[in-house]
């Protein structure tokens, strides 16, 4: 059996193509704990094996809160793969078991994203000023 090396909270979806954005689909993403191993990375029922891997990339953000973030993408043959982590773990900054292009940039909104941002604003607007 292949060691354990990291685990962690994530919240995960499958998705088409691979931009990494906000929107709808993240809320109803599957949250579990993503287990790195030596061999392979495991969330929820989805196992991957490192050698199934044709690209990973993580990328690095700050969210609007200028939280540190990352999302890791991970595309196989038939599936990608995107992973929501903490930014604050040393464990994705360091050296990591399977090969990884690291990118920094921000994260694409939608439509549902910017309203919901702007409805919470205004509500929050509106609760300082009563």
């Amino acid at each position: 059996m292949s060691e354990l090396l990291h685990r962690c909270l994530t919240k995960a979806r499958t998705i088409e193509g691979d931009a990494p954005q906000y929107g709808t689909q993240w809320i109803t993403s599957c949250r579990a704990v993503l287990k790195i191993y030596q061999d392979r990375l495991e969330c929820g029922n989805w196992r991957i094996q490192y050698n199934d891997i044709d690209e990973a990339v993580l990328y690095s953000f700050h969210s609007h809160f200028l939280l540190p973030g990352f999302l890791l993408m991970i595309r196989t043959n038939d599936q990608v793969y995107h992973f929501g982590l903490n930014g604050w773990s040393p464990f994705w900054k360091s050296k990591l078991p399977f090969n990884v292009i690291r990118k920094t940039g921000k994260i694409q909104h939608n439509w549902f994203s910017i309203m919901l941002r702007i409805i919470l604003i205004a509500y929050l607007i509106h609760l300082v000023l009563r």
